[in-house]
């Protein structure tokens, strides 16, 4: 199938995308901003970035105030992370994933 892509893990909480993102090292992560517990996407893509400065990563929301949120963040500045606003259709992802 052409543009297929593999998932490697569906994680839910923060902790959980941390560990499998360590454990897949994935070509591209997709986060939600809402998360359970206490750490939103953009704190847990943060922590990814952490761990691999060229991570690839996309977060999908339904706040409108994401986008300045991360143009506002330096840790982001230079970094491969895009927001997608929900509700999204799965072909708009691909112009996102290389």
């Amino acid at each position: 199938m052409k543009n297929a892509c593999d998932v490697m893990a569906t994680s839910t909480t923060a902790d959980e995308i941390l560990f499998d993102y360590e454990s897949y090292q994935p070509d591209f992560l997709i986060l939600d901003y809402k998360l359970p517990g206490g750490t939103n996407g953009l704190q847990a893509a943060r922590e990814v970035l952490l761990l691999n400065p060229s991570a690839k990563i996309i977060i999908l929301t339904a706040y409108s105030n994401v986008k300045q949120e991360i143009e506002r963040n330096l840790h982001f500045k230079g970094k491969y992370i895009k927001v997608i606003m929900k509700l999204i259709q799965m072909s708009q992802l691909k112009g996102f994933v290389v």
